[in-house]
C-alpha cells in the first residue's frame, strides 16, 4: 500500500492534468511555496499558484510518474513531463520533484530537471 502522501501527490497530478483547480485546492496549503525552475523566487500562496496555472491554459501536459518515495513529511517523485502548445511547439524533460506535506496538505514544492533551463525557460516564456 502506498503512503498517503504518495497518493496525495498522484491525486494532485490528476487534478493538474484535468485542470481541476477546485480539487487541487483541497490538497494545497493556502500558504504554499512553489519553487519553479527558471523563477528567481517561489510562487507564494494558493491564489498566486492558481493564477500561475491559469496562464498555462494553451498547454497540453502529459506527465509520466516513474516512481514516488514518500514519508510523513516529504514526497520525492521521478517524472517525465511533456508539454505541447496549441502552436505545436513541444518540450520534454525529466524532473525530480520534492514536496513537503503537513497534515496531508502540500506546503512546499521544488523541481529539479535535467533539461537545459534555457530550453524550458524559452518554451514557457510567453505564458509567464
Amino acid at each position: 500500500m502506498a503512503h498517503r502522501n504518495a497518493e496525495t501527490y498522484r491525486q494532485l497530478y490528476e487534478y493538474f492534468l484535468k485542470r481541476d483547480v477546485e480539487g487541487a485546492k483541497e490538497l494545497i496549503s493556502p500558504d504554499v511555496r512553489w519553487h519553479e525552475a527558471g523563477l528567481a523566487e517561489p510562487i507564494r500562496g494558493l491564489d498566486a499558484l492558481v493564477e500561475r496555472f491559469s496562464t498555462t491554459g494553451n498547454l497540453s501536459p502529459d506527465v509520466d510518474i516513474h516512481d514516488i518515495l514518500a514519508n510523513d513529511e516529504h514526497t520525492i517523485a521521478l517524472v517525465t513531463a511533456r508539454m505541447r502548445k496549441a502552436s505545436g511547439d513541444t518540450v520534454s524533460y525529466k524532473a525530480v520533484e520534492v514536496m513537503h506535506f503537513e497534515d496531508g496538505m502540500l506546503t512546499e514544492r521544488w523541481a529539479f530537471m535535467d533539461a537545459a533551463p534555457e530550453d524550458v525557460q524559452a518554451f514557457f516564456a510567453d505564458i509567464s
